[in-house]
């Protein structure tokens, strides 16, 4: 009996081990990697010196630019219909931390219609006059890439001008998001 018992198990766990259940799983491919850099920084975006979290230099937004680190990229057409997610790793430093400080992600189509999304430093507890190191993700879906001659674009903005808060080493990675079954 102890052996029937005992292949009955045996028998049990092999057939519960080898079943053909699938799962939806997620994936990603990457597309573009880009690091915003302000010290080699040639565009008219502002910087300053010696207020940085590395190096040099830092983009600054405050009074006199309300925005600044600008990125920009066409996004493929054969990316309609697919999700991309946007993921980002930054660091911000704000003199006084206020809602609308953030680092903005939109995408925009031809016609000037733009979905957008931001990562409020307000949201990850930053505190004044220290740097923090933010690192987050931003879904946009196949609703918002259904319509070809998409432009994404990344850039510090603020909505108190009498705020002054400053970004370093901005790293943004475009990538695919898909479900496979597995």
């Amino acid at each position: 009996m102890k052996t029937f018992i005992a292949v009955l198990f045996v028998y049990s766990f092999l057939f519960a081990s080898c079943s053909d259940e699938t799962m939806e799983v997620e994936k990603s491919t990457e597309l573009l990697h880009v690091l915003l850099n302000a010290e080699d920084s040639t565009s008219i975006d502002s910087r300053v010196k010696e207020q940085s979290h590395t190096g040099n230099f830092a983009y600054r937004i405050d009074s006199a630019n309300q925005y600044s680190a600008g990125f920009f990229h066409n996004i493929d057409d054969s990316l309609l219909g697919s999700s991309i997610r946007v993921c980002v790793d930054f660091w911000a430093k704000a003199n006084d931390v206020k809602k609308g400080d953030c680092l903005a992600i939109s995408i925009c189509k031809k016609n000037g219609e733009c979905t957008w999304n931001s990562f409020d430093i307000l949201n990850y507890n930053a505190k004044p006059n220290e740097w923090i190191n933010i690192v987050d993700s931003i879904t946009f879906n196949e609703v918002d890439l259904k319509d070809s001659n998409n432009l994404i674009k990344v850039f510090a903005f603020h909505a108190d001008k009498n705020t002054i808060v400053d970004f370093d080493d901005i790293s943004i990675k475009i990538k695919k998001v898909y479900s496979v079954i597995e």
